[in-house]
């Protein structure tokens, strides 16, 4: 079945979050959830691209964690949210909006 086009997707300069959006984003998502664990954070940075391979990304969502274009990753479905700088910098975690 092929998707039907909504009518707030033309809103200009933003990325609405909905139902599709969501489950495109689910991968981008778990390997961001990925990183809050310590270790996890040091396989990526040990070999990114094969690290990226235990989840069914995209090739543009590869592409886009790999060139670090967070705002591709939130086009891509992804809800991102990078930590404060006394975080790690390959740091990303899932968060809710609004924030709390």
């Amino acid at each position: 079945m092929a998707r039907q086009a909504q009518d707030y997707e033309d809103i200009p300069g933003t990325v609405v979050f909905d139902r599709e959006k969501s489950r495109q984003g689910y991968p981008i998502n778990m390997f961001c959830m990925s990183l809050m664990k310590e270790d996890n954070r040091k396989a990526f940075k040990a070999n990114e691209a094969e690290y990226l391979k235990q989840w069914k990304l995209s090739p543009e969502q590869t592409q886009a964690i790999l060139q670090r274009d967070y705002n591709r990753m939130l086009e891509l479905g992804g809800n991102i949210y990078l930590r404060p700088s006394s975080a790690p910098p390959t740091a990303i975690r899932f968060v809710t909006w609004p924030p709390s």
